[in-house]
């Protein structure tokens, strides 16, 4: 119960207490608000976030967008808000630049960019804060329902992305997959595993 209260919290102090039937842990177990739950529940689960996508289009409507994107270190946020009842962190090893324990979610997003020239592109893309040089504590996403079941985006390893990385202090990394269906504009809970 520590393990599962630190990982929804950040790295909060060993013997902090802790409720599984309270919300916050339901939703990272990915359970509906009622009803039982047990430890198993959580095994392979890590943070996640909750996205109310909004959408833009970008200049002649060739790009559409639905997700989150924070303006970079500000307190505003572009397209969707994210929620922040479970937290908007997650724990990280090896951030040696940045010394950060945990990195935040500064974009979470869906774009699809076309043209009358036949260019069709659809991408998913994860950016963290800060750089990392060392193994993530998580190896991928996925999205899932409030029951558990998967939707949308499903799920995406790490390893199966288009990584990118900036040289310089105070910058991000950014994960980019190709998918077939952008986000609509329902909520998206986003699991760490």
């Amino acid at each position: 119960m520590n393990e599962i209260n630190r990982e929804l919290r950040g790295y909060t102090a060993s013997g902090t207490s802790i409720s599984l039937g309270s919300s916050t842990p339901r939703r990272m177990a990915g359970h509906i608000t009622s009803g039982a739950i047990s430890m198993s529940d959580f095994y392979g689960a890590r943070s996640h976030i909750v996205i109310d996508p909004g959408g833009a289009f970008g200049s002649g409507n060739t790009t559409f967008t639905r997700g989150y994107i924070k303006d970079y270190y500000g307190s505003g946020s572009h397209l969707g808000s994210l929620s922040t009842s479970a937290g908007v962190y997650i724990p990280s090893s090896g951030d040696t630049l940045n010394q950060f324990t945990e990195r935040e979610v500064i974009a979470c997003y869906t774009m699809h960019m076309y043209n009358s020239y036949g260019f069709n592109q659809k991408t998913f893309k994860l950016s963290l804060a800060g750089q990392i040089y060392s193994g993530n504590t998580f190896t991928g996403i996925r999205e899932k329902l409030l029951n558990n079941n998967y939707t949308g985006q499903f799920t995406k390893a790490l390893a199966d992305a288009t990584f990118s990385s900036a040289s310089t202090f105070n910058t991000w990394d950014q994960w980019k997959w190709t998918i077939t269906n952008p986000w609509g504009g329902t909520f998206k809970y986003i699991h760490w595993y």
